[in-house]
């Protein structure tokens, strides 16, 4: 006999079920899914299994089974929309495999609260080990924001305001259980939200802020570029400075895919990496344990979860790292030649490289490494106005040499 299975999703309350998404459950022999859910089916004949908190092993019986039975997965919302679908996607055959769709949790709240869903961003910390992604959140003009019973749309609104202060007039609601007898719905700002009382069952809604173009005080994060270097953790002033930083990122043309940050230091050019570009997975490599340390704090505190520390000497673990697309090399001592040229192996056709140097022999190796993949050398003098008695006097930073490579 060969079985399937079949994800039905059941949208936020009852009267939300298709008629397939009905059928489908009188078709199934076992049924999965939360007590919420199965409670709905309570009189269907299909045997019952209900969700627990070992998931991974429960998704491992459930494919076994239904290679001989026809087994039912109850989804809230939309299963395709941060949902289980995927996680089934990946074991079950397609032709062994059906998904119904069904109203999302954000499609209710947005029509609850009264906006197109279609202009707004979506995130979720949902039962995932993710930091919450602040800055991208408060860039948006609406977000919408998927919580669970640790973290909250009170503890997120927290959060927010924790990151980033001014954030605590942004207008925001809170919903919990939709669809639900208790429906809990609570509007007002960040600040407000912050104390609310809420479970896990819930989202929150960023909505578009009024200081737009305040140029003072905006509740609206700004891009991850050129950051102070207040903003990260460093030592000894061991940090590529905002402007050679934002120099360094046009020239490596990111995309989606994978960036190589090798000699961290304190990551501030991969960290701004992964808040400007969708897709791009950065690996921070750095062989110091106190600059590591200092990488995972700085991680922590933009809250990335596309940015992996790598602890280990660069020639030693990149190797074991997937290939990128793009690398930034930003230390390297006496050993930068040979880092450039295992980096630039690894590049596909047209991937770029950028490494920087202060030091005479530095700037020596990598003036003789590869010149006929090398496509610039540029230095950077920054001078910088500082308060000298009753005026300003130009100071010069220390130059900065930056090596463009594009892999031939």
């Amino acid at each position: 006999m060969t079985g399937s299975l079949t994800i039905i999703s059941c949208g936020t309350r009852v009267a939300d079920l298709s008629t397939a998404a009905r059928q489908a459950v009188e078709d199934c022999d076992l049924l999965y899914g939360g007590a919420r859910l199965l409670d709905w089916f309570s009189e269907s004949r299909a045997e019952k299994m209900k969700l627990s908190g070992k998931l991974a092993q429960e998704i491992e019986s459930l494919v076994a089974l239904s290679q001989t039975r026809h087994v039912g997965v109850l989804a809230s919302g939309d299963a395709s929309f941060f949902g289980i679908a995927a996680r089934f996607r990946q074991r079950v055959p397609a032709e062994r495999l059906v998904v119904l769709p069904g109203i999302s949790a954000m499609q209710a709240a947005c029509a609850k609260v009264g906006i197109d869903w279609a202009g707004c961003d979506f995130f979720s910390i949902h039962g995932r080990e993710l930091r919450l992604p602040w800055r991208k959140i408060l860039q948006s003009q609406c977000a919408v924001v998927y919580g669970d019973p640790q973290r909250t749309p009170a503890w997120m609104a927290a959060e927010l305001m924790r990151h980033y202060p001014a954030a605590a007039t942004r207008a925001a609601v809170l919903l919990e259980n939709l669809g639900s007898v208790d429906e809990n719905i609570q509007r007002g700002p960040l600040s407000q939200l912050a104390s609310a009382q809420c479970g896990g069952l819930s989202m929150l809604i960023l909505l578009p802020s009024a200081d737009a173009s305040a140029s003072e005080g905006s509740s609206y994060a700004e891009l991850s570029l050129g950051l102070p270097d207040d903003d990260y953790e460093h030592a000894m002033n061991m940090i590529t400075h905002p402007e050679v930083r934002a120099v360094a990122l046009a020239k490596l043309r990111l995309r989606p895919g994978v960036l190589w940050d090798l000699g961290a230091g304190s990551g501030s050019v991969g960290i701004e990496a992964a808040g400007l570009i969708e897709g791009l997975q950065v690996y921070s490599v750095e062989k110091h344990a106190d600059r590591a340390d200092m990488v995972a704090h700085n991680i922590a505190a933009q809250g990335l979860n596309n940015v992996q520390l790598v602890r280990g000497r660069t020639l030693d673990v990149c190797a074991e790292l997937p290939r990128p697309n793009a690398v930034f090399i930003g230390g390297g001592g006496r050993e930068i030649g040979a880092i450039v040229e295992s980096a630039l192996e690894a590049l596909p056709v047209g991937g770029r490289l950028v490494a920087t140097a202060v030091l005479a022999d530095t700037i020596e190796q990598l003036n003789h490494v590869a010149p006929e993949q090398r496509v610039e050398w540029l230095e950077l003098s920054i001078n910088r106005a500082r308060a000298l008695a009753h005026s300003y006097l130009m100071t010069a930073d220390t130059p900065i040499h930056l090596f463009v490579f594009q892999k031939k």
